[in-house]
């Protein structure tokens, strides 16, 4: 079952929202 375009935004989304706050503390 392939991904919808919805999916797979939310997805990315949540992804950069999890590096963004990994690589928060080791940037500062």
């Amino acid at each position: 079952m392939p991904l919808s375009r919805r999916q797979l935004l939310q997805l990315s989304a949540s992804l950069g929202a999890l590096t963004a706050s990994a690589g928060l503390p080791s940037a500062s």
